[in-house]
């Protein structure tokens, strides 16, 4: 008699731990994402985009992903900085900061405002 685990025989929970491996390696691979906003240089813009955000989104198709997941657009800055924001890998990182017209990267933060005054 083979002894069990709940429903699970030895056998069966080798096969579902199995199944279950290439979906928990796949959400360590994705752990590595963070949100950047990326300062960028308008004047660097290809004269073959009519906006910035077309050059943002196209810039960021462009980057190859080893692991098939794209980055992800989040936001285009036109006001007071010109930029995006947008998830992330490192391999991502490394080939923007390469790309003309690339200034700065900034990773995301949240700031605590503090103060001795209350209205």
């Amino acid at each position: 008699m083979i002894p069990t685990m709940g429903h699970f025989t030895p056998p069966k929970l080798l096969f579902a731990l199995c199944l279950l491996f290439p979906i928990a390696a796949s959400f360590s691979t994705s752990n590595d994402r963070k949100t950047y906003i990326i300062h960028m240089d308008k004047t660097g813009m290809p004269s073959t985009f009519s906006t910035q955000h077309d050059w943002y989104v196209s810039t960021l198709s462009s980057l190859s992903s080893p692991d098939d997941i794209p980055p992800i657009h989040l936001y285009s800055y036109k006001h007071v900085m010109d930029g995006f924001s947008a998830v992330l890998s490192q391999t991502h990182l490394d080939q923007l900061e390469s790309l003309p017209g690339h200034v700065a990267t900034f990773p995301e933060s949240i700031g605590h405002l503090h103060t001795t005054h209350t209205p």
